[in-house]
């Protein structure tokens, strides 16, 4: 018997069931439609394996062909930097946040690509022009906004292990994607692949690292039927209010998503772990991965402190968005990956069912899936001055902020309990698709930083 999170698969059912946090009734192959299938067949063709990650994503085809176009692309077509150093790159981005599930697949391979296994060892015996990369995985990771012109300076201006802006383009796109999807296997409660032995489950035990504790949160029905109201209302109003008030709004969902308690949250200076069960279970974890990178230690640091301690300003997506900046850096350096980004992050932001739950139809959830987005930009910084961030505590209910705030900033310490308590009375794949925001709304998030100091490098 496998044990996923709390459920038991028998052996028959391993083939057909991804392992994770739910009951196999909720598999995608139980509505397989015919892109589905054809999706599936092609990441087979492409990987030699089915990844549970891949499965999970089945409930939505229509994100899942964006997102096996843009991987293989930068895993699988021509690109400036060598398929082994892909595969390096990714192990040493899911490392950052300790994410076994990624680090053990792109191991598989890089060795299957005549990687240097010496590599995995130990970082001195990396080449150096890869072991740079180890401050922009660090940064990128856990404080983006620290990435600056100097950063990629250090990199393109190193005599003979300089990067070329291809290179770094390409690099930079890989550790992006790499850290959201690591907190897209936590988030969706993946488990580890039936070849791998060291893998990391979701924690069943101890307390909820988030607000989002089922007996703190509604009923199912209440849950549903609060946001539908709350959908109701914001579409009925339609307040004007001043620049001023609108930066007044966003620091205070920025001030506030400091106060949300990340109950084992590591302390950012010893590395320490609080209560000592998160000790227990962390170490083991750390152990298996602190060896890929530089600085283990080196974790989030809430933005909105952050900036009252130096000169970091908030960043306005008006001044360097990804529509009109990053997209276009992102292609004259690493030609049509612009485009896909581009279509893989409206496709997360705008695809629906227009559905709430199980029996609630002809809902338009943009307003939800919008609050979402910016409410995880919020939390890296940056303000979007077109939006009214007081709708967030309107269509955000406090322990799916919370969550999301684990998600983003420390998927590795998400447990059973914080997956289970989120989004009470709506469907799996709902949860699904909020991860898939999430997923996008980071990596947009990390690129428009990068790319923003690698325009400042060239003018």
């Amino acid at each position: 018997m496998l044990l996923t999170h709390g459920h038991s698969l028998s052996h028959s059912s391993r083939t057909t069931t991804p392992a994770v946090a739910l009951p196999s009734l909720h598999s995608p192959y139980s509505n397989q439609n015919t892109m589905t299938k054809a999706l599936f067949t092609e990441a087979y063709r492409h990987n030699n394996r089915l990844d549970y990650l891949t499965q999970i994503m089945g409930f939505h085809p229509q994100y899942l062909a964006c997102f096996i176009r843009t991987q293989n692309r930068l895993i699988r077509a021509d690109g400036p930097i060598p398929y082994t150093h892909r595969h390096y790159i990714a192990i040493i981005a899911a490392a950052r946040h300790q994410c076994t599930y990624l680090v053990h697949l792109h191991t598989a391979e890089y060795l299957h690509a005549g990687g240097d296994r010496k590599w995995l060892e130990s970082l001195d015996n990396v080449p150096v022009k890869l072991r740079n990369l180890q401050e922009i995985n660090r940064l990128l990771a856990h404080r983006p906004w620290m990435v600056t012109r100097k950063t990629i300076e250090s990199l393109c201006r190193c005599g003979r292990n300089s990067w070329t802006m291809s290179e770094l383009t390409h690099a930079i796109v890989l550790l992006a994607h790499f850290h959201a999807l690591s907190s897209a296997v936590f988030g969706c409660g993946v488990n580890f692949e039936l070849d791998d032995t060291s893998g990391r489950l979701l924690h069943s035990d101890g307390e909820s690292n988030s607000e989002s504790d089922t007996e703190n949160n509604p009923s199912d029905k209440a849950a549903v039927d609060t946001l539908l109201d709350r959908l109701q209302e914001l579409k009925n109003e339609a307040e004007e209010y001043s620049e001023e008030e609108g930066k007044r709004r966003f620091e205070s969902i920025e001030t506030q998503a400091t106060e949300y308690p990340i109950v084992q949250a590591r302390n950012s200076e010893s590395g320490s772990c609080s209560p000592s069960s998160c000790v227990k279970s962390a170490s083991k974890v750390e152990s298996s991965t602190s060896h890929l990178v530089d600085h283990p230690e080196f974790v989030y640091a809430d933005f909105a402190k952050y900036k009252e301690k130096d000169t970091v300003l908030t960043f306005r997506a008006s001044d360097c968005s990804w529509e009109t900046h990053g997209f276009s850096i992102a292609n004259r350096f690493y030609p049509d990956i612009g485009d896909l980004l581009d279509e893989k992050f409206r496709v997360a932001k705008q695809f629906t069912y227009n559905t709430v739950g199980e029996k609630y139809t002809n809902v338009n959830t943009q307003d939800f899936r919008t609050g979402i987005w910016n409410y995880i930009h919020c939390i890296m910084g940056i303000r979007h001055d077109d939006y009214d961030y007081g709708r967030v505590n309107s269509l955000l209910e406090k322990g799916l902020k919370s969550f999301i705030k684990l998600m983003t900033c420390y998927p590795e310490r998400v447990r059973q309990k914080d997956f289970d308590g989120i989004m009470v009375g709506f469907t799996y794949s709902e949860k699904i698709h909020v991860n898939i925001i999430l997923l996008e709304a980071k990596m947009q998030a990390e690129l428009m930083y990068a790319l923003r100091a690698v325009a400042q490098f060239m003018t």
